[in-house]
């Protein structure tokens, strides 16, 4: 090594040991009503009742569309028994049962059947 090197490696020694002896040192100003700075919003009071005038009506509009979503209505294809049905596959098949039911109940009873046909 010559001497330019040694003068380097001995530079960024001494570079490395005052770096790790600096204190990093965090001063706060006070302000006039005795807060320090950090705990001071950088926000303005006119500022700050729009920001939270601006989220209030935020909040109210995603619940608002929640409620809606949740409760939107629903196209009704018919009531069984009072309850209104919504699902087409399960109106289908209660129409298709009310019907085999009207069939079955107008069907002429066999008696009546064989009393026309013993005339």
């Amino acid at each position: 090594m010559d001497w330019k090197e040694k003068r380097a490696d001995e530079a960024l020694e001494q570079y490395v040991a005052r770096a790790r002896a600096a204190k990093v040192q965090v001063r706060l100003h006070e302000v006039a009503d005795g807060r320090s700075a950090a705990g001071r919003s950088t926000v303005s009071g006119v500022r700050r009742g729009m920001l939270w005038g601006y989220s209030v009506a935020a909040a109210a509009v995603v619940v608002l569309g929640l409620f809606v979503l949740v409760e939107r209505p629903q196209k009704i294809y018919g009531h069984v028994n009072g309850v209104p049905v919504t699902d087409r596959e399960e109106a289908i098949r209660h129409s298709q049962q009310m019907f085999e039911d009207l069939a079955v109940g107008m069907a002429p009873a066999e008696d009546v059947l064989g009393n026309l046909f013993s005339l």
